[in-house]
């Protein structure tokens, strides 16, 4: 199988209890599709060195602030 990215030599946070790190991992259309002894055999158009530094995964910031989104449902919608 051809991936985007495989990631090697890092120490690759995965949030699964039963791997929680892994030293190498494949991306595939923006998804990671292998992690660990999973990536071996697997081709690459771009491998990035790690140089054993951390590697986590994508956070999101979904918050609101309530009283500024409160306020805004005072307000008549003219659009």
């Amino acid at each position: 199988m051809l991936v985007d990215l495989i990631v090697e030599n890092g120490r690759i946070h995965t949030g699964d209890p039963q791997t929680p790190v892994v030293d190498t991992l494949a991306v595939l259309d923006g998804c990671v599709v292998a992690t660990g002894r999973e990536v071996d055999g697997l081709k690459a158009r771009q491998r990035v060195n790690a140089h054993n530094r951390a590697v986590l995964p994508g956070f999101n910031d979904a918050h609101a602030h309530s009283v500024w989104f409160g306020t805004l449902l005072l307000e008549t919608g003219l659009s």
